[in-house]
């Protein structure tokens, strides 16, 4: 199950590409990123001005994906 705390570079790992696509959406272009490395997906969405909210709704995007 994908956590907000979690490293961006997990997250990936663990969705793939369809994962990326969705962070893509949400405004994360993380894939070639180096901050994918060493940033938590909670982190990476503030940066790029997600509200809690919406990093909630991400996280709950990227979990129906291993469904």
């Amino acid at each position: 199950m994908v956590e907000k705390d979690w490293l961006i570079s997990q997250v990936l790992e663990e969705t793939g590409m369809e994962g990326a696509a969705l962070m893509a959406e949400a405004g994360l272009h993380c894939v070639g990123c180096l901050a994918a490395h060493g940033e938590s997906l909670e982190a990476g969405c503030k940066a790029h001005d997600l509200t809690s909210e919406q990093v909630d709704e991400l996280v709950a995007k990227l979990n129906e994906l291993k469904k």
